[in-house]
């Protein structure tokens, strides 16, 4: 029975670090992507993901300064590695291009 716990504690730690892996690749999708970055310097944005269904993980977009600023919104997509501006002013959401090596590494993760 210890055995088994630990085996499965270990599996959950070594998955969640995966996790934790994977979503700082999408953070810097999103910083190395041609999103309409307005106000802060792509290097300055954080990336709070919101869910992940196992098709689509959405994400809220902010900066740090004295407080938290909201940027927007934006969207990966499991199945074709496309990432998108989803933010709420937009009429349709936009598809954005990013780091083709990030593409490589997200897509190891998410599929």
């Amino acid at each position: 029975m210890r055995i088994l716990f630990i085996i499965i504690f270990f599996s959950h730690a070594a998955i969640a670090d995966n996790n934790s892996q994977c979503y700082d690749y999408l953070a810097d999708a999103v910083r190395s992507s041609n999103y309409d970055f307005i106000y802060v310097a792509a290097k300055d944005v954080n990336v709070v993901v919101d869910s992940d269904d196992g098709q689509e993980v959405s994400m809220q977009l902010s900066y740090d300064t004295d407080g938290s600023g909201s940027i927007g919104w934006a969207s990966y997509i499991y199945s074709d590695a496309s990432l998108w501006n989803t933010s709420a002013y937009l009429e349709d959401k936009i598809k954005l291009r990013y780091d083709e090596s990030i593409k490589t590494k997200l897509e190891k993760c998410f599929n």
